[in-house]
């Protein structure tokens, strides 16, 4: 991974690279480089950070994360895995979860039914 990041240092490639890190030095230390990532319209970028964070317990904050991370998501499958991914952390049904402060409730609404990303 170091050698690609020599090659395309690019954020995608960091983020990458964190996926990595959490197995070789622990999650702790891939939440630090994900956290110093700026990808703030990618949606990997807050399921990565979001798994980070279940990982070690921080639900709320994982729920949050997998909240933006549909949010920036027009893939429908992608959205419902990262749908149930959500639910599993929280009793909070499907359209609370669509209409969180996170999420733009226009955005939402139409992605849920027009099978964008299909």
């Amino acid at each position: 991974m170091r050698y690609l990041m020599s090659i395309v240092p690019n954020e995608i490639v960091a983020l990458n690279r964190t996926v990595a890190a959490a197995e070789v030095h622990g999650v702790a230390h891939a939440l630090q480089l994900v956290d110093a990532i700026d990808l703030p319209k990618y949606h990997l970028y807050h399921a990565v950070r979001a798994d980070l964070l279940r990982r070690i317990g921080r639900t709320a904050d994982a729920a949050s994360a997998y909240r933006l991370a549909l949010d920036n998501c027009d893939n429908k499958r992608e959205r419902d895995f990262l749908m149930r991914r959500c639910q599993s952390l929280t009793s909070m049904p499907t359209e609370h979860i669509l209409h969180t402060p996170n999420c733009q409730e226009e955005r939402c609404s139409t992605r849920e039914h027009d099978g964008r990303g299909e």
